[in-house]
Protein backbone atom coordinates (compact mmCIF):
# COMPACT_ATOMS: atom_id res chain seq x y z
CA UNK A 1 0.00 0.00 0.00
CA UNK A 2 1.49 3.58 -1.11
CA UNK A 3 1.91 5.76 1.80
CA UNK A 4 -0.67 8.46 0.50
CA UNK A 5 -3.73 5.62 0.61
CA UNK A 6 -1.75 4.97 3.96
CA UNK A 7 -2.73 8.37 4.50
CA UNK A 8 -6.29 8.50 3.23
CA UNK A 9 -7.33 5.56 4.74
CA UNK A 10 -6.09 6.98 8.29
CA UNK A 11 -7.69 10.14 7.97
CA UNK A 12 -11.24 8.49 6.91
CA UNK A 13 -10.79 6.02 9.98
CA UNK A 14 -10.21 9.26 11.76
CA UNK A 15 -13.10 11.22 10.50
CA UNK A 16 -15.19 7.66 11.51
CA UNK A 17 -14.19 7.32 14.60
CA UNK A 18 -15.31 11.02 15.81
CA UNK A 19 -18.88 10.71 14.28
CA UNK A 20 -18.94 7.82 16.05
CA UNK A 21 -17.76 8.74 19.30
CA UNK A 22 -19.92 12.40 18.91
CA UNK A 23 -23.00 9.90 18.32
CA UNK A 24 -22.71 8.26 21.76
CA UNK A 25 -21.44 10.78 23.37
CA UNK A 26 -24.45 13.15 22.87
CA UNK A 27 -27.48 10.35 21.71
CA UNK A 28 -30.19 13.03 22.69
CA UNK A 29 -29.26 15.95 19.91
CA UNK A 30 -28.38 17.90 22.38
CA UNK A 31 -27.66 21.66 20.76
CA UNK A 32 -27.12 24.90 22.27
CA UNK A 33 -26.92 28.64 20.74
CA UNK A 34 -25.93 31.80 22.57
CA UNK A 35 -27.64 35.41 21.44
CA UNK A 36 -25.53 37.48 19.55
CA UNK A 37 -24.24 41.16 20.62
CA UNK A 38 -23.01 41.52 16.95
CA UNK A 39 -25.01 44.35 14.33
CA UNK A 40 -26.67 41.84 12.95
CA UNK A 41 -30.32 42.23 12.09
CA UNK A 42 -33.39 42.50 14.95
CA UNK A 43 -35.41 39.72 14.26
CA UNK A 44 -39.20 39.51 15.55
CA UNK A 45 -40.45 35.86 15.60
CA UNK A 46 -44.44 35.86 15.57
CA UNK A 47 -47.24 33.45 15.89
CA UNK A 48 -46.47 30.14 14.05
CA UNK A 49 -50.49 29.22 13.08
CA UNK A 50 -51.86 25.50 13.25
CA UNK A 51 -54.20 25.70 10.14
CA UNK A 52 -54.89 21.48 10.01
CA UNK A 53 -57.58 21.05 13.86
CA UNK A 54 -56.66 17.60 13.64
CA UNK A 55 -52.83 17.33 14.34
CA UNK A 56 -51.79 18.41 17.90
CA UNK A 57 -51.30 22.35 18.27
CA UNK A 58 -48.03 22.11 20.08
CA UNK A 59 -46.19 21.27 16.78
CA UNK A 60 -46.64 25.01 15.80
CA UNK A 61 -45.08 26.25 18.92
CA UNK A 62 -42.24 23.86 18.46
CA UNK A 63 -41.59 24.63 15.46
CA UNK A 64 -41.62 28.33 16.10
CA UNK A 65 -39.12 27.71 18.80
CA UNK A 66 -37.13 25.72 16.45
CA UNK A 67 -36.63 28.71 14.29
CA UNK A 68 -36.07 30.89 16.94
CA UNK A 69 -32.92 28.48 17.61
CA UNK A 70 -31.79 27.94 14.26
CA UNK A 71 -31.45 32.29 13.94
CA UNK A 72 -29.87 32.46 17.06
CA UNK A 73 -27.27 29.95 16.06
CA UNK A 74 -27.09 32.21 13.01
CA UNK A 75 -26.44 35.05 14.95
CA UNK A 76 -29.40 36.74 14.72
CA UNK A 77 -30.32 39.35 16.91
CA UNK A 78 -33.93 38.05 18.70
CA UNK A 79 -36.34 40.56 19.76
CA UNK A 80 -38.71 39.56 22.59
CA UNK A 81 -42.50 41.03 22.36
CA UNK A 82 -44.93 41.24 24.94
CA UNK A 83 -47.83 39.74 24.83
CA UNK A 84 -51.18 41.97 25.00
CA UNK A 85 -54.83 40.52 26.14
CA UNK A 86 -56.83 39.44 23.48
CA UNK A 87 -59.70 42.32 21.99
CA UNK A 88 -62.50 41.07 24.13
CA UNK A 89 -60.69 40.97 27.47
CA UNK A 90 -59.29 44.29 26.72
CA UNK A 91 -62.33 46.32 25.56
CA UNK A 92 -63.65 44.66 29.23
CA UNK A 93 -60.61 46.04 31.11
CA UNK A 94 -60.73 49.41 29.43
CA UNK A 95 -64.31 49.96 30.47
CA UNK A 96 -63.86 49.11 34.04
CA UNK A 97 -60.67 51.53 33.96
CA UNK A 98 -63.09 54.45 33.06
CA UNK A 99 -63.77 55.74 36.70
CA UNK A 100 -60.35 55.52 37.85
CA UNK A 101 -57.44 58.64 37.78
CA UNK A 102 -55.69 59.58 34.59
CA UNK A 103 -52.11 57.76 35.96
CA UNK A 104 -53.99 55.34 37.29
CA UNK A 105 -55.33 53.89 34.04
CA UNK A 106 -52.23 54.90 32.46
CA UNK A 107 -50.17 52.71 34.60
CA UNK A 108 -52.61 50.23 34.08
CA UNK A 109 -52.33 50.21 30.34
CA UNK A 110 -55.28 51.73 28.98
CA UNK A 111 -53.09 53.68 26.66
CA UNK A 112 -51.85 50.32 24.66
CA UNK A 113 -51.93 51.41 21.13
CA UNK A 114 -52.46 47.89 19.96
CA UNK A 115 -53.68 44.48 21.21
CA UNK A 116 -51.71 41.68 20.71
CA UNK A 117 -52.54 37.81 22.55
CA UNK A 118 -49.50 36.19 20.64
CA UNK A 119 -51.50 33.08 19.25
CA UNK A 120 -52.50 35.21 16.03
CA UNK A 121 -51.55 36.63 12.61
CA UNK A 122 -50.65 39.85 13.13
CA UNK A 123 -51.95 42.65 10.40
CA UNK A 124 -49.65 45.31 8.83
CA UNK A 125 -51.12 48.09 11.73
CA UNK A 126 -50.27 46.12 14.74
CA UNK A 127 -46.44 45.15 13.17
CA UNK A 128 -45.92 49.04 12.76
CA UNK A 129 -46.84 49.59 16.49
CA UNK A 130 -44.83 46.24 17.40
CA UNK A 131 -41.83 47.84 16.39
CA UNK A 132 -43.09 51.75 17.73
CA UNK A 133 -42.65 49.44 21.28
CA UNK A 134 -39.12 48.26 20.25
CA UNK A 135 -37.73 48.37 16.97
CA UNK A 136 -36.66 45.38 14.70
CA UNK A 137 -35.78 45.46 11.13
CA UNK A 138 -37.72 42.08 10.24
CA UNK A 139 -40.94 40.59 11.64
CA UNK A 140 -41.76 36.59 10.80
CA UNK A 141 -44.84 35.05 10.72
CA UNK A 142 -46.24 32.20 9.14
CA UNK A 143 -48.45 28.63 9.74
CA UNK A 144 -48.12 25.46 9.39
CA UNK A 145 -50.31 22.37 8.46
CA UNK A 146 -50.36 18.44 8.07
CA UNK A 147 -53.10 16.82 6.35
CA UNK A 148 -53.46 13.35 4.66
CA UNK A 149 -56.21 11.91 2.05
CA UNK A 150 -57.73 9.56 4.75
CA UNK A 151 -57.37 6.26 2.84
CA UNK A 152 -57.25 3.63 4.79
CA UNK A 153 -54.84 1.58 2.29
CA UNK A 154 -53.39 4.38 0.46
CA UNK A 155 -52.88 7.23 3.18
CA UNK A 156 -50.17 9.91 2.03
CA UNK A 157 -49.00 12.76 4.50
CA UNK A 158 -49.17 16.32 3.06
CA UNK A 159 -46.98 19.03 4.65
CA UNK A 160 -47.41 22.99 4.15
CA UNK A 161 -45.64 25.28 5.83
CA UNK A 162 -45.36 28.55 5.04
CA UNK A 163 -42.76 32.25 6.76
CA UNK A 164 -44.22 35.50 5.60
CA UNK A 165 -41.26 38.66 5.90
CA UNK A 166 -42.63 41.65 7.14
CA UNK A 167 -40.41 44.51 7.24
CA UNK A 168 -40.82 47.48 10.02
CA UNK A 169 -43.80 49.48 8.44
CA UNK A 170 -45.98 46.04 8.15
CA UNK A 171 -44.76 45.94 4.40
CA UNK A 172 -44.64 42.08 3.01
CA UNK A 173 -40.73 42.03 1.69
CA UNK A 174 -40.81 37.97 1.15
CA UNK A 175 -41.60 34.57 1.68
CA UNK A 176 -40.61 30.91 2.11
CA UNK A 177 -41.99 27.95 1.78
CA UNK A 178 -41.69 24.49 2.47
CA UNK A 179 -43.87 21.48 0.89
CA UNK A 180 -43.44 17.89 0.92
CA UNK A 181 -45.27 14.43 0.98
CA UNK A 182 -44.98 10.83 2.59
CA UNK A 183 -43.27 12.27 5.49
CA UNK A 184 -44.40 12.44 9.41
CA UNK A 185 -43.72 15.69 10.42
CA UNK A 186 -44.06 14.93 13.81
CA UNK A 187 -40.85 13.64 14.00
CA UNK A 188 -38.43 15.73 15.75
CA UNK A 189 -35.58 15.45 13.03
CA UNK A 190 -37.71 16.29 10.35
CA UNK A 191 -38.74 19.22 12.16
CA UNK A 192 -35.58 20.24 12.99
CA UNK A 193 -34.20 19.74 9.44
CA UNK A 194 -37.09 21.86 8.07
CA UNK A 195 -36.45 24.88 10.58
CA UNK A 196 -32.96 24.91 10.12
CA UNK A 197 -33.52 24.60 6.16
CA UNK A 198 -36.16 27.86 6.16
CA UNK A 199 -33.34 29.82 8.44
CA UNK A 200 -30.78 28.90 6.11
CA UNK A 201 -32.85 30.06 2.89
CA UNK A 202 -33.92 33.20 5.01
CA UNK A 203 -30.15 34.17 5.80
CA UNK A 204 -29.09 33.57 1.59
CA UNK A 205 -31.79 35.89 0.53
CA UNK A 206 -31.58 38.71 3.56
CA UNK A 207 -27.61 38.51 2.77
CA UNK A 208 -27.95 38.74 -1.27
CA UNK A 209 -30.64 41.18 -0.16
CA UNK A 210 -27.48 43.55 1.13
CA UNK A 211 -25.20 42.92 -0.96
CA UNK A 212 -27.34 44.25 -3.68
CA UNK A 213 -28.40 47.22 -1.77
CA UNK A 214 -24.74 48.02 -1.15
CA UNK A 215 -23.95 48.29 -4.94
Amino acid sequence: MKLSSRKSFSLIFFVLFLFGYSCKSNPYNIRSATASVSSQKKIVIGPIENRDIKSLRSIASDFQDLLKFELMKNNFVLVPIQKRKNKKDFDESKDMLGSLPIQLRKAAGENWNEVYSGDRLLDREEIKNLYLEDPFDLYLQGSISIQNNDRVLDKKEYNYIFLHIYDANGNSVGMITSTFDNEIMYESELLKKVADGIILEFQKKIALKELSSRQ
